[in-house]
């Protein structure tokens, strides 16, 4: 039986080493991992204030860092700012004079969106974010960079001066009337 067994058992180191070879070859030609794809994107401001009707433009600045090492195509925009009543309008991203790539290290400073605020939109606070959309092609639509974004939306000044004032001209009567009483007292 020893014999039987013999060629096997010298086969055994042969057939690891060129297993282990072949390995090493894999690794030796495989393409290195890429670095995931990111942009540096910031708004300025990130946070605005606005009332029913108001259109708000909103500027930020996308940078394709220079350790990316390749060309960066910006393909789209996605919002998770919602309210009643107000929409994102991306037709600034869309526009001519923004570009639609950006090669390592370029950078883009300008207006990315706005925010439409509806007539009947409530007052209050909403928060969301922007991302913009893209990779090495112009069909990428990779999560390229995200930027947080607030909208505040406020009563109109002259429904704030109804509120406070009482109606305006009306009011001028009852405030002469509080300073005659002061007067008065005085007296």
């Amino acid at each position: 039986m020893h014999t039987q067994h013999a060629p096997v058992r010298r086969l055994a180191p042969a057939v690891l080493l060129l297993a282990g070879l072949l390995l090493a070859s894999l690794f030796a030609f495989a393409a290195p991992a890429r670095a995931q794809l990111v942009l540096d994107f910031s708004l300025n401001p990130s946070s605005q204030t606005g009332t029913q009707g108001d259109t708000l433009q909103f500027f930020g600045t996308i940078t394709n860092p220079a350790s990316n090492m390749d060309t960066l195509f910006l393909n789209g925009l996605s919002s998770s700012l919602v309210g009643p009543g107000l929409s994102v309008d991306d037709s600034p991203f869309f526009d001519a004079g923004f570009p639609r790539s950006l090669a390592p290290g370029a950078s883009f400073t300008g207006r990315i969106f706005d925010v439409l605020i509806g007539a009947n939109t409530p007052n209050g606070n909403y928060d969301g974010s922007i991302t913009i959309q893209g990779g090495t092609d112009a069909n990428a639509q990779a999560d390229l960079a995200t930027a947080a974004v607030s909208v505040a939306v406020v009563p109109e000044p002259s429904s704030l001066a109804l509120l406070l004032g009482g109606g305006g001209v009306p009011a001028v009567p009852f405030l002469a009337l509080l300073v005659r009483r002061r007067r008065c007292r005085r007296c």
